[in-house]
């Protein structure tokens, strides 16, 4: 009795191996193409922050800016028409924003009808001045530029966002740890 029992449990394995197989494939498809749309939208991502602070540098020159924004997606490898680059602010606090969009093609999902997908990343960099407050400047000139001038020649500390008045500086370095003291100091 018992080996008929058995003979009729055989083959069960592979009943549930072949009934299973197409839901394994499924979710081993889905975690490959969500893989690569994650992967290619970090990509953007880290395009377009490299790409605004590179621009914001050049900021509020626009034609500067804009044709370094250029250069860098090209370094990148970014289309410069899948980019689009934003200058705002004018010269009193001047900004750039990219957005990068660009169409993220699938391979399994496909069958399920779901072809492309557009995927982007966004950056915004300003180039602004310290507007002070109650008088104090967090910013000191820096000891090495004070030992390349002891004969008393002009430090010029910068203190605008037009790029004019480059000048020598670092930040104070305040005793304790952490933004908090940094702010409260």
């Amino acid at each position: 009795m018992r080996t008929l029992l058995r003979k009729g449990e055989r083959g069960q394995v592979i009943v549930i191996a072949a009934l299973l197989l197409p839901l394994l494939m499924g979710m081993t498809a889905v975690a490959v193409d969500i893989g690569s749309y994650s992967s290619d939208r970090r990509n953007l991502q880290n395009a377009a922050d490299a790409i605004a602070l590179a621009a914001a540098n050049d900021l509020p020159d626009s034609n500067k800016a804009m044709g370094t924004a250029n250069q860098y997606a090209i370094k990148n490898h970014i289309s410069p028409s899948d980019m689009t680059v934003t200058i705002s602010g004018g010269n009193t606090a001047p900004q750039v924003r990219v957005v990068i969009s660009v169409s993220h093609n699938f391979s399994f999902i496909r069958a399920l009808g779901v072809n492309s997908k557009a995927v982007s990343g966004t950056a915004t960099a300003a180039k602004v001045s310290f507007g002070g407050s109650n008088g104090i400047v967090p910013w000191a000139v820096t000891q090495s530029t004070v030992d390349v001038s002891p004969d008393g020649n002009l430090i010029t500390m910068k203190y605008d966002a037009t790029g004019g008045n480059l000048g020598n500086f670092g930040a104070i370095r305040i005793d304790g740890s952490g933004a908090a003291t940094y702010r409260s100091d």
